[in-house]
């Protein structure tokens, strides 16, 4: 795959540890790592200006979004130990929790 000249392309690395798959279309590119102890996803845009992790364990389920151009960012953790949640929003300085 031709990742330094085209606008859409795919690769996927296997080792012994897991598998790398990434995706890209031109504006957004998405890595998905497979493993053993779970599985874990980044989606970014080009800029990095807007990017989502979700991360999947024996542990539960972590989920996490930022927004740079609006300075948002908002957490989602669940698992047998609870729930929590949290939202931010830096430019007016609030910030949110959910705790149960």
């Amino acid at each position: 795959t031709d990742t330094e000249n085209s606008n859409l392309w795919s690769k996927i690395k296997l080792t012994n540890r897991g598998m790398l798959q990434e995706y890209y279309d031109g504006t957004i590119k998405t890595e998905i790592i497979n493993s053993a102890k779970g599985v874990a996803t980044r989606i970014s845009e080009d800029t990095d200006k807007k990017l989502a992790l979700i991360n999947d364990t024996i542990d539960g389920i972590r989920r996490e979004y930022q927004d740079a151009d609006r300075r948002l960012s908002a957490s989602y953790q669940a698992g047998i130990e609870g729930l929590k949640a949290t939202m931010r929003d830096d430019k007016l300085g609030l910030q949110a929790e959910i705790k149960a």
